[in-house]
């Protein structure tokens, strides 16, 4: 029994890291599907900015949720020529990618 008590100590130890810092993790997930789920392509600046406010009045960014992923449906069908980064679209989000954040 003493033998095996450095290697049930080691398990435990283990078993409890693995079990905190999957709680971490999963505290930390984005809140994600609301934008192709729900609004497929039909996603706008304003749209954006709305879910953005329920979630802070809702209590969900003091609850650890920080950003909104976005599928697709937001840019151009072109990219930059010079970078080659994808492109808001500007009928979509006049302001930029940047001022929906």
């Amino acid at each position: 029994m003493i033998k095996r008590f450095p290697f049930v100590l080691l398990i435990f130890l283990a078993a409890s890291f693995i079990l905190k810092n999957l709680t971490v993790l999963h505290s930390l997930h984005p809140w994600d599907g609301i934008s192709w789920n729900t609004f497929q392509t039909n996603i706008s600046e304003e749209l954006v900015k709305g879910i953005a406010d329920v979630m802070i009045s809702s209590g969900m960014k003091d609850a650890g949720y920080s950003y909104i992923v976005l599928d697709d449906g937001w840019m151009t069908m072109e990219r930059d020529p010079k970078t080659g980064d994808l492109i808001a679209d500007p009928k979509k989000f006049p302001h930029g990618m940047k001022s929906a954040c």
